[in-house]
């Protein structure tokens, strides 16, 4: 963001020029934050896509959020921070376009007595299910080192099934 420069004076001037810049470091702060938003909705995106799994309804993109814009200089020639009708955001991570028919992808089969974790979807002490494990919920596993932190020390996980997905493993130990 960038260093706001105040002048200490009483005027007229003195006010527009400290509202102009106060209002343009808004504008600065407010995109960040919906940029930051609308970026964590096309990682979402993206991932749902990622995993080949046909939704219905069928995923949309996230349309990019309205961007602030400074209006134009009021009656007083003063300038404020305002949600513009025209221009949008630009997507930060590149959009992942749908261009396969999920409807004719066929997920996996879970396999029995196989089990798999899914490390890049670790979140904290949970990681998700491969689409092929077919382990029975309170399985436990041997101690296993994240494929992603094979500096990690190796931990023990267990299954939790559930209606709908593949189920998760939770960190035990």
């Amino acid at each position: 963001m960038s260093s706001l420069t105040f002048s200490s004076g009483t005027t007229l001037a003195d006010a527009q020029q400290n509202i102009a810049a106060s209002s343009k470091s808004w504008v600065e702060l407010l995109n960040a934050q919906r940029q930051a938003h609308y970026d964590d909705a096309i990682r979402d995106y993206n991932a749902n896509m990622e995993t080949g799994q046909k939704h219905d309804p069928p995923l949309v993109p996230p349309e990019a959020p309205y961007a602030y814009v400074l209006n134009a200089p009021d009656a007083l020639g003063l300038i404020w921070p305002v949600l513009s009708t025209t221009e949008r955001l630009k997507p930060t991570p590149p959009l992942k376009v749908d261009t396969v028919d999920l409807g004719t992808l066929v997920p996996p089969k879970p396999v029995a007595n196989h089990w798999s974790l899914n490390w890049a979807s670790r979140s904290g002490k949970w990681v998700t299910a491969g689409l092929d494990d077919g382990m029975p919920g309170g399985f436990m596993t041997p101690p296993l080192v994240d494929a992603l932190h094979p500096s990690d020390p190796p931990h023990v996980y267990e299954r939790y099934t559930t209606a709908v997905g593949p189920g998760w493993y939770l960190q035990v130990d």
